[in-house]
């Protein structure tokens, strides 16, 4: 049978793991939810401008990754999203068309700069090119 000594150490030891847990947890969530409403927040901004400066049938967010990545392709990442422009009618080529959308998203869009690893992949019936944007500069 526990004393009243043995319950009130445990009590109080529990308390204090649960307090320590706390600590540690409220900050460690706040930053992933604010990471995670930076990068969707970036990620709309985007389609807005695209959709605005390209003349394509749909523009969507394909794949988008938020945390530590390690590609072949791309190497090391922290963030990386491909965004699929579809149906797109071009007045230049398609390396012309993505260097001059790449330049208005830079100068428009906050935290364009910051996605580590961005695709522009141009779909169409003729053909599928993607082109590779690290830290706003087209590969």
């Amino acid at each position: 049978m526990k004393t009243k000594k043995q319950i009130k150490t445990s009590t109080i030891l529990k308390a204090t793991l649960l307090g320590l847990g706390l600590i540690v947890a409220v900050p460690f969530c706040m930053g992933m939810y604010s990471g995670y409403k930076s990068h969707t927040g970036t990620n709309g901004n985007v389609v807005k401008t695209i959709k605005a400066n390209c003349d394509c049938d749909d523009v969507n967010v394909g794949i988008s990754a938020f945390g530590i990545q390690v590609n072949k392709e791309d190497g090391i990442s922290n963030e990386s999203t491909t965004f699929e422009l579809t149906g797109c009618k071009l007045q230049s080529s398609i390396s012309d068309t993505a260097t001059k959308l790449n330049s208005t998203l830079v100068n428009t869009v906050e935290g364009y700069k910051d996605i580590d690893v961005v695709h522009l992949d141009f779909i169409n019936d003729e053909f599928t090119e993607s082109i590779l944007v690290k830290n706003g500069k087209i590969q």
